[in-house]
């Protein structure tokens, strides 16, 4: 199966091989966002949609792949869970990426991110996990993914969802 864009100018195909990137439709803008993954050549990249790219706030999660991202649609933000994090702009091996447990989310409208949790007890590190907002119920809903002890170990395929009331 092919999927085609009805508009390219809204494609998040910019270009260049990408892995570990993930996307989610802001339907306030219409628009796909881009967020995080790394080139072939392991070069992180960071958010861009409708092909603008925004540079990495150091004040933000960092640069990331395989995270979990859904669209909060009441309050205007794209929410982000763990992932890779890149300790470094060129990742070679893998000490030179963490998983952190932390949840954060993009302003768009003033390019700023926010964590809105990090630490325990809550859902531990995770990659490739699914992430959905709820609008009837305004929480977050974070399930599956594979698990992992911070620190670059894996330790298996999670099931177990988990749910963030959204004030």
């Amino acid at each position: 199966m092919q999927l085609e864009y009805a508009d390219p100018s809204r494609s998040p195909n910019f270009g260049s091989i990408e892995i570990g990137v993930g996307y989610v439709f802001d339907s306030r803008r219409k628009t796909i966002w881009q967020l995080g993954g790394r080139n072939f050549g392991s070069t992180p990249l960071d958010a861009k949609a409708g092909g603008t790219s925004y540079a990495e706030d150091p004040n933000g999660p960092g640069l990331r792949e395989d995270m979990a991202l859904a669209f909060d649609e009441d309050r205007r933000r794209l929410l982000m869970f763990s992932g890779m994090k890149f300790l470094r702009a060129q990742v070679t091996i893998s000490n030179e990426i963490s998983e952190p447990a932390d949840l954060w989310e993009w302003n768009a409208d003033n390019s700023a991110w926010t964590t809105c949790w990090s630490g325990s007890p809550g859902p531990i590190p995770r990659t490739n996990a699914n992430l959905a907002y709820d609008p009837t119920r305004h929480a977050l809903i974070l399930f599956g993914g594979e698990g992992y002890d911070g620190k670059g170990s894996f330790t298996g395929s999670l099931a177990a969802p988990w749910e963030w009331a959204i004030p």
